[in-house]
């Protein structure tokens, strides 16, 4: 079973607003949005023998990672443009699109300043660009999210691999209801698939199997672990 309320990380979509058009940042590989909430002791000779506090100010940084494009041409946000002083020293409009499995989405919305630029590279791959956001005021979401109706749990689970084989199985796998969240073969996230598993993906058999396949033509090695996230 599917669970079509997920968002993966290639439909996490940065983007920034130039001339009235929304663009993307970089060729976007990894991106966080850190939100935090200062706190305002209020502890007083009523408070007895416990600490107490109030919601203060809150503070809002995004991190963004890529491969480096030279310039804007390609549709995508440079760091050569996000250099210029003239950037760094303006409010930029931004927004965060998620998209769920279902098609789905929803946007955040804020205003930031530039903090920081990097730029860097190693040899034998892409150069790397890299650059650091704070936002300014509160950002909204295009639509409210309410809390979950229903209560699930949800559990890693841990399976060593048998050399040459190319599935693995479990008991907990099986029981209704089960929704798989992440498959992750020595590390590396696969994506799923209901047709035949090919390079970085898998295969979940559903309910009453509890079987998870992946690419018949790359077996286990010895020593792989097969880490699964799921709920119930």
């Amino acid at each position: 079973m599917a669970n079509t309320n997920v968002v993966k990380g290639k439909n996490v979509i940065v983007e920034m607003n130039i001339a009235a058009v929304y663009y993307p940042v970089f060729c976007c590989k990894t991106m966080e949005f850190v939100q935090s909430q200062e706190i305002i002791e209020v502890t007083s000779i009523n408070s007895g023998f416990s600490r107490e506090y109030e919601a203060g100010m809150s503070t809002a940084t995004l991190s963004v990672t890529g491969i480096t494009v030279l310039d804007n041409t390609s549709g995508q946000v440079s760091i050569t443009y996000l250099i210029q002083e003239a950037i760094r020293r303006q409010v930029q409009s931004m927004r965060i699109t998620l998209t769920s499995d279902a098609a789905n989405s929803l946007q955040i919305s804020f205003d930031a300043l530039i903090t920081s630029n990097t730029l860097s590279r190693e040899r034998g791959s892409y150069s790397q660009s890299n650059t650091g956001f704070v936002i300014t005021g509160t950002p909204t979401i295009s639509a409210l999210v309410p809390p979950p109706a229903v209560t699930c749990e949800v559990f890693p689970l841990y399976i060593d691999c048998v050399a040459t084989e190319t599935s693995v199985h479990d008991a907990a796998l099986e029981a209704a209801g089960i929704v798989i969240l992440l498959v992750e073969r020595t590390g590396i996230g696969h994506d799923v698939t209901t047709g035949v598993p090919g390079n970085r993906e898998y295969k979940f058999g559903g309910v009453g199997v509890g079987t998870i396949s992946f690419d018949t033509t790359n077996p286990f090695n010895a020593g792989e672990t097969i880490y699964i996230l799921y709920q119930t």
